[in-house]
């Protein structure tokens, strides 16, 4: 999963990592708008649903480079 051109593995790994945690703030956003919208005042819930977002990216990552992550099956 390296760049082409560079040596190093974790040049790669944070576009992906960076790019989960804004997507799932993009649906952290949406998700606040929702419920904001019915009347509901969760605060956030935007910046969870985006760090959650970075966490499943690095553990993809992590998996695809064969990376043991505790309490995931092998």
């Amino acid at each position: 999963m390296e760049l082409k051109g560079t040596r190093h593995p974790v040049l790669s790994w944070v576009p992906i990592i960076i790019v989960a945690t804004v997507l799932g703030g993009v649906a952290g956003s949406a998700a606040n708008a929702v419920i904001t919208l019915t009347g509901l005042e969760l605060p956030y819930v935007d910046i969870f649903v985006g760090s959650l977002g970075g966490a499943l990216g690095l553990i993809v990552v992590l998996k695809k480079h064969h990376i043991p992550v505790r309490g995931l099956p092998e």
